[in-house]
């Protein structure tokens, strides 16, 4: 031990490795030796007292198993295991006992050496425990052996300077194997230990799992399964007994229930038809006497509102078409008029001002011949004297005369331009104005096809209801000769009612024929019922007929009415163009007018204020020539 203890406190890091070893050793006598066998001890004994639950009853076994578990170290994997056991209870008289524990889950799902052993001995740390002691051990040898080098001088020759280097370098590489010999020796020890303990453990709780799986029986799934196999079986069984016979039952129940449904609809029938022979005869002949009258009194009303319908109709398309129509071409001939009118004006004004600027050209240009001839002969006079100055003046005067003529061709020009566009626009105005008629007139046209198609298809409709009146007339006719027939028919019965004491020898032939007269008399009877149905059908379509016709009126007129705004819309807007036409050439010609009337007097004052200076010039060089003389 002494030299153990050198070894172990020889240098600073042999010491810190010791002291590492040791702190290790001691938590693995804690953690593994010491709880493991506490552990191993505790399985053991609940081993040992499971296996001594053999042979009770499965409810004694769970309720001792509770209590073994309550204070011991898996009593958590015990409750989880109890949860998973099922009880089968059965009938025992009037209440119900638990027979048997069924166990649905393997106990070792709960007690395994993973869920017990490993957590409690901290199997993942101890089980490199041994490593650690060996790296320690290696890592103390290295470092003994680095100390004793260090320790060596190497300088030393003589005998026992090189004895006590050798000396402490064998004491540091001696202790540093001792030291790392303690530590592989504690690895195996700790090796050994913790696999025999760990491996007893395991066996003890694997053992426990057996026992508790030999308690509990399991399989409870697969029979549940074929148990509900089997009821399923049962069940169909029996649903198709059931089925069969409520089809049996339901069969004999139905044909009886229709049995007694037809003797009672049969006497039912047999009942009205005794009761609609004494309670329909009168009534019947006051509906028919009722019916014809009203008949007779609809169709002369409705021939006679029809009539006056189609009268007023009649007059109030002719007075408004007419008047429209007259209307229309009064202003349409109006319109034709004064385009006539404003056309002969035109002409007329592009006449006088094409003479008048023809006289104007005239006029001018014979003054200014007049002025020229009498200059001329006025230069000839002073020829030597004005040769050059006249020159001159005959130039200004022959521009000044060219641009008077160019000013009038040009003023000519546009009055006829002007002209020619008031024409055309005139043109274009007569255009519209006929193309307006035309479509007025193709307007007016088909407004009188369709009013004509309308009227065509009243009467057609009136036609038809005047037939179906004349059908449901026929009708009523025919239901009248059936109710007189039933009405002798219904006497001939009460005769032979009557006859019928005196004759008991024929009293089945007669109980026979008055059975055939009163089922002839319900035919007649359902008969005439049904006719006057159809009456009252024909009735309600010849009311339709007449509100359609009323309909198809009123859209005629509301066709016309509308045709008539349509064309008074039209005629507002063709006034209202030739409106604007008519002011656009007034405002267009006025312009050309009052342009040809500036230049002219432009033109003109330029010409006069040209005349003047010449004459002042002229004055002039008269009155030079005076003074030189």
């Amino acid at each position: 031990m002494n030299v153990l203890w050198i070894a172990a406190t020889g240098d600073w890091l042999h010491a810190l490795i010791a002291s590492i070893i040791a702190v290790l050793f001691l938590c693995f006598l804690f953690f593994v030796l010491f709880r493991a066998s506490a552990l191993l001890v505790s399985l053991k004994r609940l081993g040992n007292a499971v296996r001594l639950l053999t042979g009770k009853s499965p409810p004694l076994v769970k309720r001792e198993l509770s209590k073994l578990f309550a204070n011991s170290r898996l009593q958590p994997n015990w409750a989880e295991y109890e949860d998973t056991l099922h009880e089968q209870t059965a009938n025992q008289g009037i209440d119900r006992e638990i027979v048997a524990v069924r166990a649905t889950v393997p106990a070792e799902s709960f007690f395994n050496a993973e869920l017990v052993v490993d957590s409690t001995l901290h199997t993942e740390f101890f089980k490199h425990l041994p490593g650690i002691f060996t790296g320690l051990g290696i890592i103390a040898t290295f470092s003994g052996l680095i100390a004793g080098l260090q320790s060596f001088d190497v300088k030393a020759v003589e005998p026992d300077a090189l004895k006590a280097s050798l000396g402490g370098l064998f004491g540091h590489v001696g202790s540093a194997f001792l030291l790392s010999a303690v530590a592989i020796g504690l690895a195996m020890i700790c090796t050994i230990v913790e696999k025999i303990l760990y491996a007893a453990n395991v066996h003890a709780i694997t053992s426990i799992a057996l026992a508790l799986d030999g308690l509990f029986k399991s399989g409870v799934g697969e029979e549940y399964l074929s148990k509900l196999v089997r009821s399923s079986e049962d069940g169909a069984v029996q649903t198709k007994q059931l089925k069969e016979s409520l089809v049996e039952d339901l069969k004999a129940l139905l044909t009886n229930l229709t049995e007694r449904q037809i003797e009672a609809t049969h006497q039912l029938s047999n009942e009205i038809g005794a009761s609609l022979e004494t309670s329909l005869q009168v009534p019947l002949q006051k509906i028919a006497d009722t019916v014809q009258l009203a008949s007779q009194d609809q169709s002369a009303s409705a021939g006679k509102m029809i009539e006056n319908l189609m009268d007023t109709f009649m007059a109030q398309m002719r007075d408004t078409m007419g008047s429209q129509m007259g209307d229309l071409s009064g202003m349409m001939q109006q319109s034709a008029a004064s385009i006539m009118r404003v056309e002969e004006s035109l002409r007329r004004l592009v006449d006088d001002m094409q003479s008048a600027t023809h006289a104007s050209s005239e006029g001018i240009q014979r003054a200014m011949a007049e002025l020229l001839s009498s200059l001329a002969s006025h230069e000839r006079q002073q020829s030597e004297t004005l040769g050059g100055a006249q020159v001159q003046m005959l130039t200004h005067v022959q521009s000044a005369v060219e641009r008077m003529a160019s000013a009038q061709a040009a003023g000519a020009n546009q009055v006829g331009e002007a002209a020619a566009d008031a024409t055309r626009r005139i043109v274009e105005a007569s255009a519209e104005v006929q193309k307006a008629g035309e479509e007025s007139s193709r307007r007016a046209a088909e407004l009188t096809e369709s009013i004509h198609d309308v009227t065509l298809e009243s009467i057609r409709k009136l036609e038809s209801g005047a037939a179906q009146v004349a059908s449901m007339m026929a009708a009523l006719n025919e239901v009248v000769d059936r109710l007189a027939r039933t009405s002798g028919s219904l006497a001939g019965l009460h005769e032979q009612s009557g006859q019928l004491g005196s004759r008991l020898d024929q009293s089945s032939t007669s109980l026979r024929t008055s059975t055939d007269t009163l089922a002839i008399a319900s035919q007649a009877l359902s008969q005439a019922s049904v006719r006057v149905e159809g009456v009252s059908s024909l009735m309600t379509t010849e009311a339709s007929a007449r509100e359609a016709t009323l309909k198809d009126i009123q859209l005629a007129l509301s066709k016309g009415q509308e045709a008539a705004r349509e064309f008074g819309e039209y005629s507002d807007m063709l006034t209202v163009k030739l409106g604007d036409a008519m002011e656009q050439f007034g405002s267009k010609t006025g312009a050309v007018l009052n342009h040809l009337m500036t230049d002219f007097d432009k033109e003109l004052g330029n010409a006069v204020l040209m005349l003047r200076d010449i004459v002042e010039r002229m004055s002039l060089i008269a009155a030079s020539d005076e003074r030189r003389r």
